[in-house]
């Protein structure tokens, strides 16, 4: 019986791999002869550059001031590690970023673009649509292919012709492969996601935040629904792809060994204020201890050392 099954899965992901490369192949030449006329209107404003918190202060209807006058500067292509307490204010500096939130006091700059949730929903849009989100809850759609979940990651910006006829352009199917293969699961490509491990899984979404080409990721704690093998290739492929595609990376994370293994510097967070902000070689047991007000049992000098040995041998 589990012979015939992987004989008719078997043979439904050679169908669906043929058809993708008859339509590719048709659909390149067809491209080749006539070049297609761009549909997707004015050009957006391209955002890059140093990501800047300037005295940025967020205080929410109820009163709770989640975050008091921020400062930092992010430097374009570096790894961020945030760090500290569950409500400390981690995700409230994420969501400020992708102007989910109104703050209250200061300015948000993303090179020589200002972020604000009081811009029109169109510059919003724009401004998300460059900006690639992963979350801790993979979202990924897991009766569907690989492809498919990766591809949703293209919805804003396909034509409209590629929404109507549901036919994707030779472009956007290269987009979508290029994102799998820098997550290096290019060959999982025709599997559905519901048969892939959790690491597998998370990987699908960061190829889906990667395949819009963004200038920026965002991770709310991608790696703690997983195990340690998978937190470690998850985050050697957010490394992999701030090292070699040079986009600026800012993760928040629960582990500390983790944010002291692969990033270039620490956001220490506590009560809403940054407490800490410098290299990784910079955090000691006493910088921990001031971010997240107590002593943390596996955080040594010599698990420090360690942690710091990984990221300068990556």
């Amino acid at each position: 019986m589990n012979d015939i099954k992987t004989f008719f899965k078997n043979l439904n992901q050679k169908r669906i791999k043929t058809i993708f490369n008859v339509e590719y192949s048709i659909q390149n030449k067809l491209s080749n002869k006539k070049p297609l006329k761009k549909t997707n209107g004015n050009k957006e404003k391209s955002i890059s550059g140093d990501l800047k918190f300037e005295k940025v202060t967020l205080i929410y209807p109820n009163g709770f001031r989640a975050l008091r006058d921020i400062n930092f500067t992010v430097k374009h292509g570096e790894f961020i590690a945030l760090i500290g307490n569950s409500g400390s204010g981690k995700t409230s500096i994420l969501n400020t970023i992708a102007a989910m939130y109104k703050i209250s006091k200061g300015k948000i700059s993303l090179g020589d673009t200002f972020i604000s949730s009081n811009s029109k929903r169109k510059y919003i849009l724009s401004l998300r649509r460059q900006i690639g989100f992963v979350f801790q809850h993979k979202n990924v759609i897991e009766g569907l292919l690989v492809y498919d979940n990766v591809k949703s990651g293209l919805e804003n910006k396909l034509s409209k012709f590629e929404k109507l006829t549901g036919i994707i352009l030779p472009v956007n199917k290269k987009k979508i492969y290029d994102a799998l293969a820098l997550v290096k699961l290019e060959s999982l490509m025709f599997e559905k996601v519901k048969n892939l491990s959790g690491g597998q899984q998370q990987r699908v979404a960061l190829a889906r935040a990667l395949v819009s080409n963004p200038k920026l990721i965002l991770a709310d704690e991608p790696v703690s629904a997983l195990d340690v093998v998978n937190q470690e290739a998850v985050m050697n492929t957010f490394h992999r792809i701030n090292k070699v595609e040079g986009i600026t990376v800012l993760v928040n994370l629960h582990h500390i060994d983790l944010a002291l293994k692969y990033a270039d510097k620490i956001i220490g967070v506590k009560d809403g204020e940054v407490v800490f902000f410098d290299k990784t070689t910079k955090a000691t047991p006493l910088v921990i201890k001031k971010i997240f007000g107590k002593e943390i049992k596996d955080i040594t000098p010599q698990s420090i050392k360690d942690s710091l040995k990984y990221n300068k041998n990556l």
